[in-house]
């Protein structure tokens, strides 16, 4: 089962998210915003949106500012602790870790995006899918996109309709998203 996606570039901004099968106990969590035609009545939770005042908290009350925080710290202490432990530089440094409730699973580019997805505990490596969703569906849908602000220096949110849908399309059509 896979629970959802982070995107973060590389001013370690979470520029994307969303989630599938996570169980938020906040009413009205899971609710779209109104702008999207793409999106079936039980698409993903997206963050983030343009309705940043309605922003769902998680069934901690952590709002999702601080839950990604949370989620690039971890990544960040967990790669460093790696790559000061390993003793080669042809290894790929750090992976995937598990819990007992989850799998995180991660992917970084070289222009330091980074790629951050939790599952269920038994699934397998998901770092060929974390690749997937880069080369055929980020750089499509959102590197390709002539309308997305190209300034380098600053952090900007995905917010296209269309990468949305085909990455949620590609997700469900997983054999490991509801097992």
């Amino acid at each position: 089962m896979i629970y959802n996606l982070y995107i973060f570039d590389r001013h370690c901004q979470c520029i994307f998210y969303t989630e599938w099968n996570r169980n938020r106990t906040t009413a009205g969590s899971r609710a779209q915003t109104d702008s999207s035609s793409l999106h079936e009545a039980t698409a993903p939770y997206v963050w983030p949106t343009a309705a940043v005042a309605g922003m769902p908290t998680d069934a901690r009350d952590l709002a999702m500012p601080d839950e990604t925080k949370l989620v690039y710290g971890v990544v960040f202490s967990l790669r460093n602790m790696v790559s000061k432990l390993s003793h080669t530089k042809e290894s790929d440094g750090f992976l995937s870790y598990r819990t007992n409730t989850y799998k995180l699973h991660y992917f970084e580019t070289a222009s330091g995006l980074k790629f951050v997805m939790l599952s269920d505990p038994t699934v397998p490596s998901l770092r060929d899918v974390l690749k997937q969703i880069y080369y055929h569906i980020y750089i499509e849908y959102v590197v390709k996109n002539a309308l997305l602000p190209h300034d380098p220096k600053l952090s900007y949110p995905i917010s296209n309709d269309y990468f949305r849908a085909v990455l949620n399309n590609y997700i469900k059509g997983l054999p490991c998203y509801q097992s």
